[in-house]
């Protein structure tokens, strides 16, 4: 009996040791589990607004960001309309005395000069353009047409145009010279 006493005094102690240990384990109670789930809401909701507040910021500087564009757009557009204006303002003319082109440079500001440059370089490009096809078709009369009517024609023809043309060159190197004097970058006036 002794032994069986003994048997059941140590199965009492580990079944109580096994008990008192589940007891002190830690279990979900419905009132820790609602804590967590608050908790997990009020962090989706914080979440949510930042956001929300960044979207808010974004959109605003957007919509600033377009306003400068806009504001930029319009003064590129009002300046390319005066330099236009400028630009269509500006004649040319290859019988005009030098002395007038030389004064007329001397009282030019930079975009004024820059435009009759420009208005003097497609004019020069306009007659070497009309020059070429009389200088080829010259090329082509045969030697005895040459000293005909038509061959005397388009000599004269190639002299009025070529003489123009370096009339036009004379002026415009005026114009290209006061912007070299000026500092400025010649690289598309020359080519």
């Amino acid at each position: 009996m002794k032994i069986c006493t003994a048997g059941i005094l140590a199965a009492t102690c580990v079944l109580s040791f096994a008990c008192s240990k589940k007891s002190k384990e830690p279990q979900s109670t419905p009132t820790k589990m609602t804590t967590e789930t608050s908790m997990v809401e009020r962090v989706k909701d914080q979440t949510i607004e930042r956001i929300d507040a960044v979207k808010q910021q974004a959109g605003q500087h957007m919509a600033m960001a377009q306003e400068k564009a806009e504001q930029q757009l319009a003064a590129v557009k009002k300046q390319a309309s005066a330099q236009m204006e400028t630009y269509k303002e500006i004649s040319i003319n290859a019988t005009r005395p030098l002395t007038e082109i030389k004064a007329e440079a001397e009282n030019l500001n930079l975009e004024q000069l820059k435009a009759t440059a420009l208005k003097y370089k497609e004019a020069i490009s306009a007659k070497t353009a009309e020059l070429q096809p009389l200088v080829e078709k010259f090329k082509q009369l045969p030697l005895s047409k040459k000293l005909s009517t038509e061959g005397l024609q388009i000599k004269e023809d190639i002299a009025s145009v070529s003489e123009s043309l370096d009339s036009l060159k004379v002026r415009y190197d005026v114009y290209v010279s006061k912007l070299k004097g000026m500092g400025v970058d010649l690289s598309s006036f020359l080519k």
